[in-house]
């Protein structure tokens, strides 16, 4: 796509439909992204209108053993970019589900 070309209004919200969809299955799975950004998300080369997520190098589980949600507490340090960290994130507290979105 050339660089002056702008996404029409129905594409970004298919994209952004798909990108919620992607982190629901993500999210079943019990696991959170943490750096959710578009150098993480890629189109589909054979089929360009399939959008995928990668790079789960900060994941974490969300869900405990038993079932329940982790528990919110400050961690000793950032994790992932700070140029598109959540303000839960950015205040060191532990990211959950909302954090990706």
């Amino acid at each position: 796509m050339p660089r002056n070309k702008q996404l029409s209004k129905m594409t970004v919200l298919k994209i952004g439909v798909q990108l919620i969809e992607r982190l629901k299955v993500v999210h079943d799975l019990g696991l959170i992204h943490g750096d959710i950004k578009s150098a993480n998300i890629l189109v589909g080369l054979e089929d360009p209108s399939v959008i995928y997520l990668i790079d789960f190098g900060v994941s974490h589980a969300w869900r405990m053993d038993n079932g329940s949600h982790i528990k919110k507490y400050k961690e000793s340090c950032f994790i992932g970019n700070s140029r598109n960290a959540s303000f839960n994130n950015c205040r060191q507290i532990v990211q959950s589900r909302r954090d990706d979105i």
